[in-house]
């Protein structure tokens, strides 16, 4: 078998693992615990950017440390409730067949995002989280150029990366770099009059991944 790629780069949240359903309700404790006045709806919005730029965007500066904490404490209370998405480790055995690279670049904390993986027996070469104290994280381009400095990759490597939000679509674009988006994600499908439209899937088992392996 052959492929187009040298790297294969994956969101955690919306992509690899279904944690909506957990994220609200985390949210909906934090809201209660802090008297935000913020809905799940807003909160939505800016998932995939870091906790702190959520934070900001959302004008909450005050306690936004202990905000943090809490909301992540929850999430990690209900990791056992977090789902896999259907054929993603399958999609990632025949990745792995083709000897090349894989990482995961996420804005969950790394605690947390361990822990996830390692329930569900996810090897990946590399993985970069949102409290990694990175230069930039998503959008910026430089956690794509740190995987490419760590695993020798060139410029004229491809490379492509899955995600399902807006901001994992510009990193991609910002990255230089193929993007395809999971419509079963947590935005679900992108706009219709985002053009050109990239490479999307409706899951793991879509036809579209042939042309990825």
């Amino acid at each position: 078998m052959k492929t187009p790629y040298s790297h294969y780069s994956f969101d955690l949240d919306g992509t690899i693992l279904d944690t909506l359903e957990i994220m609200k309700i985390a949210w909906e404790l934090t809201v209660q615990k802090f008297h935000l006045w913020h809905d799940f709806s807003e909160y939505k919005r800016e998932i995939g950017l870091p906790f702190e730029v959520v934070m900001k965007n959302l004008g909450i500066s005050d306690e936004d440390q202990l905000i943090q904490k809490f909301y992540f404490e929850q999430t990690e209370r209900m990791s056992s409730q977090v789902k896999i998405f259907p054929n993603f480790l399958d999609f990632l055995e025949r990745v792995k067949l083709l000897k090349v690279s894989t990482s995961i670049i996420t804005s969950k904390p790394r605690k947390n995002s361990e822990s996830l993986l390692s329930k569900f027996d996810i090897d990946i070469d590399i993985l970069l989280c949102g409290d990694d104290k990175l230069i930039g994280t998503k959008p910026s381009p430089y956690p794509m150029e740190q995987i490419k400095n760590k695993l020798g990759l060139n410029q004229e490597q491809k490379i492509i990366y899955f995600g399902d939000m807006l901001n994992d679509l510009v990193f991609s674009v910002n990255s230089n770099i193929d993007y395809c988006h999971c419509n079963f994600g947590i935005i679900g499908q992108l706009p219709e009059y985002l053009l050109p439209k990239p490479m999307s899937i409706d899951s793991w088992l879509d036809d579209l991944l042939k042309e990825y392996l």
